[in-house]
């Protein structure tokens, strides 16, 4: 039950607000909080953020192993992707592809598999390195002996893809975040059937690489020859599981299309391939997650 004074002290609130409100109006400049639209911020002009390629930084996902450090920590489990930043892992994630790029990963050929340096494909698809050493190597890859090919100290080099990718809410309708896929190893394989399907359906030649909507996860698994076990990705299509219905529409909005959100990604699709950002580093540790997978297998 409410108290008797509840009134009066919810009025002595209001009338406190409003003398207040009043005061302000009066002290204030006019001109200091009249502006002509959302974008003319006046005297506020001159603070914005001076972000430079180097500070737009984005995080490198994998999928959670065996050998993944500090899973108890950070709360990870096997199968889940999760950034290398942040080490917040998902277990699953909507996503849509915006640039795709190959790269050779050189790392010494010790047992430690420390970074060395990676070399990225001058134009995707084109196999040019800009390295006649590299070119002749890759030549020798193949699935079953990525790691056979050997420069003359010893290093070994390994096929990676790096797919730019947007993270979708659960509806497939809002940009939640942005990320780089990392595949090489065993999951070149899943990585590269998913580049098929994409590709494969009526329609696809007119639907630019953004408009598809793909679920990903890290739950399949792949056993070599010597019984290690890592997990896979698992590409799968948003809506009934059918590639062609997991497009989104060019139509507005208002219409029940998706135009505003493409047009956004086809934006940031040209900040990547502009250079304006960045892609977080290779680790060069000896004991780097990185270096520890390619150990494994």
């Amino acid at each position: 039950m409410a108290k008797k004074n509840d009134k009066l002290e919810t009025e002595t609130v209001v009338e406190t607000v409003a003398a207040d409100a009043a005061v302000l109006a009066t002290t204030t400049p006019a001109g200091a909080v009249a502006v002509a639209d959302d974008d003319d911020f006046g005297d506020f002009q001159g603070h914005q953020g001076k972000i430079t390629a180097d500070e737009l930084v984005t995080e490198r996902f994998r999928i959670v192993q065996a050998m993944t450090k500090n899973k108890r920590e950070t709360g990870l489990v096997d199968g889940q992707i999760y950034g290398n930043i942040s080490r917040k892992g998902m277990d699953s994630a909507v996503i849509v592809a915006l640039h795709e790029t190959r790269t050779i990963v050189e790392r010494t050929g010790d047992s430690k598999g420390t970074f060395v340096r990676e070399y990225v494909e001058t134009e995707f698809g084109s196999n040019d390195f800009q390295d006649p050493t590299i070119n002749a190597l890759i030549k020798k890859m193949t699935f079953k002996n990525v790691y056979k090919a050997v420069l003359d100290n010893g290093n070994k080099l390994a096929p990676t893809y790096n797919c730019y990718v947007a993270f979708l809410d659960d509806t497939g309708t809002e940009v939640k975040g942005f990320g780089v896929l990392q595949a090489d190893k065993t999951n070149i394989r899943p990585f590269t059937k998913w580049m098929q399907d994409r590709v494969a359906f009526e329609g696809a030649n007119k639907t630019p690489l953004f408009a598809i909507r793909t679920r990903v996860d890290g739950k399949g698994t792949y056993e070599n020859e010597e019984g290690n076990v890592t997990q896979q990705y698992r590409f799968s299509p948003f809506k009934d599981d059918n590639w062609k219905a997991s497009r989104m529409s060019p139509k507005p909005k208002a219409l029940g299309g998706n135009y505003e959100l493409l047009k956004a990604l086809e934006d940031h699709k040209k900040l990547v391939t502009g250079g304006a950002i960045k892609i977080a580093e290779y680790s060069d540790a000896d004991d780097s997650e990185e270096a520890q997978e390619f150990a494994a297998f």
